[in-house]
């Protein structure tokens, strides 16, 4: 099983290196469902391995200065506050069996789960809806850029997802970025959000296996240098479409399995 999970976790690098985004919908399912590992330490997991490659991935981008301050702040900062807020009151404050009834039950990991599952299909429906006409940029919309940072802060903090897929979006149409620069931004805002979530969830930091994180960092990183390299090569359209129903099918099995596992 350990070979599989890391055949896995090379491919969630690939993945992560075409398209700059879906390293924690990845691998999240990856180390509930093929490493047994239960969903809140997942998370945990999650921000080390995420927050790893993806400033593995925006070093450059920052060397070269081709990130933009601005979008950081009115991202970065709402996001780290209400992603610190979940992690040191909101988790601490869900009890570990949220449902206790006589014949059913709803655990803590199961509901974690199931609203990251609902999480996944709906990025891959927006990956798949026809592109309508591109609005024009607004440099005035800054309550929007606010208001994207708090669910970010939300979807990482309860999650462990990055949130590029509603970053890259947010920088390119309110703040009319150019895609390098937006991903880069995008990469640098989820280094510094899975940061502070790693440094939020010091409870749980004691259980992790540091050394099982970094096997997996090593070898997603491999596939990541080949996505990088390979990107070049396959059109972006087909490569948006095959993820986005492989996140499809990710979410129907996710609902499937914690559903049909609630008693």
């Amino acid at each position: 099983m350990m070979a599989l999970s890391m055949i896995a976790i090379l491919f969630m690098g690939l993945i992560l290196g075409l398209l700059g985004a879906g390293g924690a919908i990845l691998t999240i399912p990856i180390l509930v469902y093929l490493m047994n590992i239960p969903g809140q330490e997942a998370v945990v997991y999650s921000y080390a391995i995420v927050g790893a490659l993806s400033m593995m991935a925006a070093i450059p981008g920052l060397l070269r200065r081709e990130v933009d301050v601005p979008a950081i702040f009115w991202l970065g900062i709402p996001s780290v506050i209400v992603l610190s807020w979940c992690r040191s009151v909101l988790i601490p404050l869900i009890p570990k069996e949220i449902i206790a009834l006589p014949g059913f039950s709803l655990s803590r990991d199961t509901a974690t789960m199931l609203l990251f599952a609902i999480v996944v299909a709906w990025s891959a429906i927006r990956m798949l809806a026809p592109v309508t006409n591109e609005k024009e940029p607004s440099t005035t919309s800054k309550p929007r850029l606010l208001i994207t940072g708090v669910v970010l802060g939300l979807l990482t903090g309860l999650l462990g997802v990055g949130g590029g897929f509603i970053i890259i979006p947010a920088l390119v149409l309110v703040m009319g970025l150019g895609i390098n620069i937006a991903v880069n931004t995008s990469l640098t805002i989820i280094s510094i959000n899975t940061l502070f979530g790693l440094g939020s969830s010091y409870a749980l930091l004691a259980n992790l296996d540091w050394f099982l994180a970094a096997r997996i960092i090593a070898v997603a990183a491999i596939g990541m240098a080949v996505g990088i390299r390979s990107r070049q090569k396959i059109p972006a359209s087909l490569l948006k479409r095959i993820f986005a129903w492989m996140l499809l099918a990710v979410a129907v099995f996710i609902l499937l399995k914690e559903i049909m596992g609630l008693t």
